[in-house]
């Protein structure tokens, strides 16, 4: 699933991990 790829990927860009 593509979506939760980009998901994760923008999890950690906000996270910052």
């Amino acid at each position: 699933m593509l979506l939760l790829i980009t998901w994760f990927t923008l999890e950690s860009t906000v996270t910052g991990n």
